[in-house]
């Protein structure tokens, strides 16, 4: 194991390349804030001509939009709290008396920090997007004619779905009936083949693929096929008389080669053999007979079953190339040329274009000046969150940075937390890194959890010598600091561990293991906080008590579907609960049409057939042709009555309170016993947009005008305004369910993970299997799926899927919850 040496961001003298690998809450933005700090005030080198660097001279590359700013404005108040401390030569924080001390001239000191602060928008803080797009405004490079005038577009869907339904009137309208037929069977639509293929068009660059398929028609390749499957139909019917006594007197695995199964094998492809092929189909059944499988199924590699026609079924199955790769091949290859193509007659271009030209520019002949004139614009960079990067944004920094003494690049990141390979983010960049770059260092300090939850992690994560499968993902057990070295989670008198753990001691099927978890969950909770309430359970920061509330828990899951699952059980334990990674902006609900309908109608309550309107809506779901006329007329009149009363207390007390009036007091629309799952969202995004509206129309006495603004809202979402939604969500005393993605870079004080023995394994579609090579990182594609795919494939899986729990644990400040099953 190599041992890393702990990074000291105050002390070490910046020089060169650097890669600091800072596991979870060891303070990684933090680090980035002290460096920041030192290269303002000058304080980054030793024994060489260190001048202060201004804002605009501090390159700080991030990977996110909402990185970006929250980076920028921790920086900003970091500036004036260092600044406060210059003019009064003392500060409340330890860290920035520690800076205090390094300082020999304040007034200098306050001046540069000073100019800092007032020019911090100009600073040098991006994406590597718009680095990138800051780089090619240049106009002395060749490279600004491939970008000038360009417009740039965040989104290729559009123009993918042009392509998809080109594609497909291209080269399926005139196809062969029965080509046609299977070509159908695979996909209905062009938006059903573009679903298949948008997993390889996110890839970038494009894997190499395995096999080597010829780029043909789809017809030739249908009529080899039909040629296969005739020559391999007659080797079958010449020597399937001995394959069944071959078998059974060989030392084959008889579990699975047992005399009942090779006959039902055997009596399928008897049944295929003599039937006419119209189609390129052939029965599974046909692999169970390769040699190649079957001396992979014979016990110890002795006595194998050898026959000819297992051989033959051997070249027949690697000679077949089923017509569904073909077809994916091409579409992919047509879509991107078409895109492509597109953007340029329309003058766009996409933020992977930036780093396509980019990249380009700094491999073509003008490449060292462009590298020069970069250097000499940011002589230092820090790189947030490496372990997200790519190839291609790593070989452009790369290009510019290593490999001279004179500027500074600074790594920062975790490979441990590399759980973003859906976006594109590469795992093996990370590794590669860690090769190329010399001076690596780690974080040691966890300045998050309490000692009880560090020490779960590290012993959980010391168990093994490559906790994370591969040998360069090293865990390294950290520190706890003293200022949570009393911070305790307290039941009943006693001090709970920092991990417990929920076993079901059977072996069970994943339905029945989310269910039960999902119930021992909601129950544990349900107990945790009755106990609260009587004072036997809470939190203890430093021997002073602080009380558990439902918004103290989080519960991590992966996707939608466990979240309802979860949501589920706790309705039934009355346990109120908010899924905060759904992604939808509450105003394009239909809730949010559905509530410009009802306030509408409750300013105007004497208009009937408004009224009779809003009651078919699916907000209530009233049909009153089934009333008799006398009946109609005694609810309407009582519907009027009420609305004339919910128009008053809107008035008086604002829209909140008459919406909770109208769905939580109100029994006039709902019964409790018809309130169902879709009732109680609608009834939650309803009341929820109350809230969003009552804090945003604060200043509006008029009712239309708040009708207005929301319709308004509705149209299009003021940014702002989308921050509120997000604020709200975490200001309610409710239990947060949210995935595992979603709760990176968060602190929760308790965490369950019911779920996380779901480690369903899927491909990136059924189709294929992608891999990286052990060798050169380089990425595979492979429609056989074959065996060192497989192998490959499954360990990157598994990597993964370890990295996914070690970020779910590392959430937690006191306590996690762990569901397990076999």
């Amino acid at each position: 194991m190599i041992k890393l040496k702990e990074f000291n961001p105050f002390k070490e003298n910046l020089r060169g390349q650097y890669l600091i690998e800072a596991s979870a809450g060891t303070g990684k933005t933090f680090t980035i804030i002290i460096l920041y700090l030192r290269m303002l005030l000058g304080l980054h080198q030793k024994n060489f001509n260190n001048l202060p660097l201004t804002v605009e001279q501090i390159l700080v590359v991030t990977f996110t939009d909402i990185a970006k700013e929250n980076l920028c404005k921790r920086i900003k108040n970091s500036i004036h709290i260092l600044r406060k401390g210059c003019l009064e030569k003392t500060s409340k924080y330890e860290i920035i008396n520690k800076f205090i001390k390094q300082i020999k001239d304040y007034k200098t000191a306050n001046n540069l920090l000073l100019k800092a602060e007032l020019n911090i928008h100009n600073a040098s803080i991006y994406t590597i997007h718009s680095f990138c797009q800051k780089i090619l405004n240049f106009k002395n490079y060749e490279i600004y004619d491939f970008f000038a005038h360009k417009k740039i577009i965040s989104d290729e869907s559009i123009l993918q779905q042009e392509a998809s339904i080109n594609f497909w009137r291209k080269y399926f309208y005139k196809l062969p009936k029965k080509i046609a037929k299977i070509v159908f069977s695979y996909w209905k639509t062009p938006f059903d083949l573009l679903y298949t293929v948008t997993p390889f068009l996110l890839r970038k660059p494009f894997p190499k693929i395995k096999y080597f398929i010829e780029n043909k028609d789809f017809y030739i390749q249908f009529y080899k096929n039909l040629k296969y499957i005739k020559v391999l139909k007659k080797h079958w019917i010449k020597y399937k008389n001995n394959i069944f006594n071959i078998i059974i007197n060989s030392n084959i695995n008889k579990h699975i080669y047992n005399k009942k199964l090779i006959n039902k094998w055997i009596n399928i492809i008897d049944l295929w053999s003599v039937t006419e092929n119209k189609d390129n189909f052939y029965p599974k059944e046909i692999s169970k007979f390769s040699q190649e499988f079957l001396n992979k199924k014979t016990i110890n590699n002795n006595k194998f079953p050898k026959y000819i026609l297992f051989k033959k079924i051997d070249i027949f199955l690697k000679k077949f190339n089923n017509l569904k790769f073909f077809i994916i091949i091409k579409a992919i290859k047509y879509i991107n040329k078409y895109v492509k193509k597109k953007k340029n007659v329309n003058n766009q271009i996409s933020f992977d274009d930036l780093l396509n030209i980019l990249n380009k520019g700094l491999n073509s002949l003008s490449g060292i000046k462009i590298a020069q004139d970069i250097k000499k614009l940011f002589p230092v960079i820090l790189v947030d969150e490496f372990q997200d990067t790519d190839i291609q944004q790593y070989n452009i920094l790369k290009k510019i940075y290593i490999n001279t003494l004179d500027n500074i690049i600074i790594f920062i990141g975790d490979p441990k937390q590399a759980i973003y390979s859906f976006r594109g983010a590469d795992i093996f960049t990370y590794l590669k890194a860690s090769c190329e770059i010399k001076k690596c260092y780690t974080l040691t300090n966890n300045w998050r959890s309490s000692k009880t939850m560090i020490n779960g992690i590290n012993k959980i994560f010391s168990y093994r010598s490559y906790p994370f499968l591969f040998k360069n993902i090293v865990f390294y057990p950290t520190k706890y600091t003293t200022k949570k070295l009393n911070y305790n989670f307290i039941i009943n008198k006693k001090i709970k561990p920092g991990i417990t753990f929920w076993f079901i001691n059977k072996i069970i099927d994943i339905n029945s293991y989310k269910q039960q978890m999902a119930y021992t969950c909601a129950y544990e909770i349900c107990q945790l906080i009755i106990l609260g309430e009587k004072k036997k359970a809470f939190f203890q920061k430093n021997y002073k008590n602080q009380d558990i509330t439902m918004s103290d828990i989080t519960v991590l899951v992966r996707n939608h579907f466990e979240a309802s699952i979860l949501q589920k059980e706790f309705i039934k334990f009355k346990l109120p609960s908010i899924y905060l990674s759904d992604s939808n902006n509450i105003f394009e609900t239909q809730e949010a049409k559905e509530l410009v309908l009802l306030l509408k109608t409750i300013l105007q309550p004497n208009k009937q057939q408004k009224i009779i309107n809003l009651l078919s809506s699916t907000l209530f779901n009233v049909n009153l042709s089934f009333f008799t006329n006398r009946k109609k007329k005694i609810y309407l009149d009582k519907i009027i009555d009420k609305f004339i009363n919910y128009k008053f207390i809107w008035k008086k007390h604002g829209i909140l309170a008459m919406l909770e009036t109208i769905f939580i007091k109100d029994i006039l629309f709902y019964k409790e016993n018809i309130i169902n799952d879709f009732i109680e969202k609608k009834i939650k995004n309803i009341l929820y947009l109350g809230e969003l509206i009552q804090i945003s129309c604060i200043n509006i006495i008029n009712c239309y005008q708040t009708i207005e603004w929301l319709l308004q809202q509705i149209i299009h979402t003021d940014k702002n305004l989308l921050n509120k939604q997000i604020k709200l969500h975490y200001d309610f005393n409710k239990i947060k369910i949210m995935t595992i993605h979603k709760a990176k870079g968060l602190q929760f004080p308790i965490v369950w993970l019911p779920f996380i023995s779901s480690n369903i394994i899927e491909f990136i579609n059924k189709d294929a299997i992608v891999y990286h090579d052990r060798k050169n990182f380089e990425l595979i594609l492979d429609f056989k799926k074959d065996k060192e795919s497989k192998k490959f494939f499954l360990e990157e899986s598994l990597a993964e899927n370890l990295r996914l729990l070690y970020v779910s644990l590392t959430r937690s400040i006191f306590h996690c919850s762990i569901g397990i099953a076999n």
